[in-house]
């Protein structure tokens, strides 16, 4: 189990995530969705793979990556009071694949290391 948690991000890893995501979901604060990246992955896809795979094996990610944006949503018309609104935070889209990578190989370990009575834990 270690070696999938610890194997090299592949590009392949990335693409699969990038195509596989919702499109036009919520832009972070650089205002880019996952729809730009499909758009222009011939372009991009170098260059992102090269950033993603770096911060795997360095640990660094730079502020402007990791910045996010809160936004307020209002649960119904009118609301005007803090709990009826519902927070979401809007990540940077490069943050969101290395988040995915994270999730997806942790999906595969956690029923080996949680019980299931414990579901709710999670």
């Amino acid at each position: 189990m270690i070696s999938a948690l610890t194997a090299p991000v592949t590009m392949d890893e990335i693409k699969d995530i990038v195509f596989s995501g919702k499109p036009n979901s919520a832009p972070g604060p650089d205002g880019f969705t996952l729809e730009f990246y499909r758009a222009t992955w011939n372009v991009i896809h170098p260059q992102l793979c090269k950033a993603i795979i770096s911060f795997f094996n360095t640990g660094f990610m730079p502020n402007q990556v990791k910045a996010t944006a809160i936004a307020l949503i209002p649960k119904h018309p009118h609301a005007n009071n803090v709990k009826d609104f519902r927070p979401i935070a809007l990540c940077n889209v490069i943050y969101k694949i290395i988040a995915k990578i994270i999730a997806n190989r942790m999906k595969e370990v956690l029923p080996y290391i949680i019980h299931p009575s414990q579901g709710g834990f999670i």
